[in-house]
């Protein structure tokens, strides 16, 4: 019997998704990836173990694929395509060293950067590494765009 949860969480509108797929600010390209950028914060499983960060957001996958086994951290559950209000809480709460995601880490970016001034690394997907340095009310004025949503995770 599987477990479902039911999140409530602010939901990617369809037409911000492909303005959000293009790097949000210094894309870093490499078909080896770029190593050691002293960042604050690190969203995702080949960014957060190739980059020196204080602060880590995994979800143990890439490309939709197994990434590691074994993850340690606060577990926070994100559905893909949204970003949940367990997620917010958790980044207005406290600064957590490591979160490990169940669901999908992507859309964190915003969230982090809602709440701190802060610089960000991610993956741009087989490209390299966007590193940004967020501004609470830059962000908050996308986050603004998406739509209340209640998302039943299994």
């Amino acid at each position: 019997m599987k477990l479902r949860i039911t999140v409530p969480a602010l939901r990617l509108p369809d037409r911000l998704r492909r303005t959000l797929q293009i790097p949000l600010s210094t894309l870093y390209i490499s078909k080896n990836w770029v190593k050691e950028l002293n960042i604050e914060y690190c969203v995702g499983d080949i960014v957060s173990k190739n980059q020196k960060c204080k602060y880590m957001i995994v979800d143990g996958k890439t490309h939709r694929e197994k990434f590691e086994e074994k993850l340690s951290g606060y577990k926070i559950v994100n559905p893909r395509g949204t970003l949940s209000l367990n997620t917010l809480t958790i980044l207005k709460a406290k600064r957590i060293r490591n979160l490990h995601v169940i669901g999908e880490e992507d859309l964190i970016v915003l969230g982090i950067g809602s709440e701190y001034k802060a610089t960000i690394a991610y993956g741009q997907p087989y490209i390299g590494v966007v590193v940004v340095n967020s501004t609470p009310y830059w962000t908050t004025n996308i986050i603004k765009a998406f739509k209340p949503d209640i998302d039943v995770y299994e």
